[in-house]
């Protein structure tokens, strides 16, 4: 009886005759000889003289060859970051004088999704027989990789409402897509339609957000907040030569949330190179200088007409021009029977003299006498 060990084993024995004479030269212990575990009770041997002196026998004898035992296995875990393959351990046997088992372990370790494999297992089965079945676990590990979450970038103008604010998720691996997360991200920001022109952040969360073998990092995007453009139109103004310029006015369009042209931090100034001596003729009146944060400005330059002045009035009377001018109105005592200086006013002179009367013009004053040419 022996232990496996991987060599052949063989009966031993010896066969003697008269005077113990040594016979074992006849003796064949061939059927004993073994090298795997077993219980061989059948074992035979046989004994033959070469020299015909003794008579042939034989017989059986019970031989074992018990299990070794177990191998010596060793198994490695894995501990890697998920990648969308299947991972496996691994490990070797050996048995004695080095002999290779592998082929009996087996090892329920494969996986591909991510997670903390605490209780993975391994088992060892010589189908020889030679060795002991043996067990075990092993702690394997696949850990989540980061996605990334990014808010986008976005910009509005002044007064618009903030639109749904989209974010970017990075950092698949295997080809995967975002088919593989489940839920959206919360995305907000402190400015609001009423928030003056600037960057604001836009704060991005897990909101929710799931992904079975990804953990998620976050990165918070910026809103530009832009300027409105306004537009500055000058109003056309029109003066007559000599004139000084008058105020000059333009008409601001395009504000938003309810703003005037009193909350632009400074007012347009408008002019024109037209002065008091300029000659009858069109000159521009161009506008400057607005300043707002939360405006741009386009200015439509606008026109200023310089009349000429409206010339005093005349009147042709017997033939020469007269020019009309303040005199004191006389008094009418009658229309056709004159004053007491024996002078009257015709019918046609009394109306002129009403037409400027309430200036206190007489235009023409005509005694009563004969018009000789």
């Amino acid at each position: 009886t022996v232990t496996y060990d991987g060599a052949a084993h063989t009966a031993t024995g010896s066969c003697s005759g008269l005077s113990n004479a040594d016979l074992s030269a006849g003796l064949v212990l061939s059927g004993t000889t073994h090298t795997a575990v077993g219980n061989y009770t059948t074992d035979s041997w046989t004994f033959h003289d070469a020299t015909g002196n003794y008579s042939d026998s034989s017989g059986i004898v019970h031989d074992t060859i018990g299990i070794q035992g177990a191998p010596t296995c060793t198994i490695t875990p894995y501990n890697v970051t998920y990648d969308g393959v299947a991972h496996a351990a691994t490990g070797t046997c050996s048995g004695v004088n080095d002999e290779d088992l592998t082929a009996g372990l087996v090892l329920t370790t494969t996986h591909t999704a991510a997670g903390d494999y605490s209780t993975d297992s391994w088992t060892f089965h010589d189908p020889s027989g030679n060795y002991s079945d043996a067990s075990g676990t092993l702690h394997d590990i696949i850990t989540r990789p980061t996605l990334i979450v990014t808010a986008d970038d976005l910009g509005r103008a002044v007064g618009a409402s903030n639109a749904a604010f989209p974010a970017t998720i990075t950092g698949f691996v295997n080809g995967e897509t975002s088919s593989v997360v489940s839920g959206s991200a919360s995305l907000s920001t402190t400015a609001a339609t009423g928030s003056p022109a600037g960057s604001y952040p836009i704060s991005v969360g897990i909101g929710s957000l799931a992904a079975a073998n990804y953990t998620f990092t976050f990165v918070d995007g910026h809103l530009i907040v832009g300027p409105v453009a306004l537009t500055i139109a000058v109003n056309n103004q029109t003066r007559t030569v000599g004139a000084n310029n008058a105020a000059f006015t333009a008409t601001i369009t395009g504000f938003v949330n309810g703003n005037t042209a009193a909350d632009l931090t400074t007012q347009p100034t408008c002019v024109s190179t037209a002065d008091a001596s300029s000659p009858v003729g069109t000159y521009p009146i161009t506008c400057s200088g607005a300043a707002s944060d939360n405006y741009t400005f386009t200015y439509v330059p606008g026109t200023l007409t310089i009349t000429a002045a409206t010339p005093a009035p005349t009147e042709v009377v017997g033939g020469e021009t007269a020019t009309p001018r303040r005199v004191a109105t006389p008094p009418v005592t009658s229309i056709n029977g004159g004053t007491p200086g024996g002078d009257s006013m015709p019918l046609f002179a009394l109306l002129i003299c009403l037409a400027f009367g309430g200036l206190g013009l007489l235009a023409v004053q005509v005694q009563r006498r004969t018009m000789r040419r």
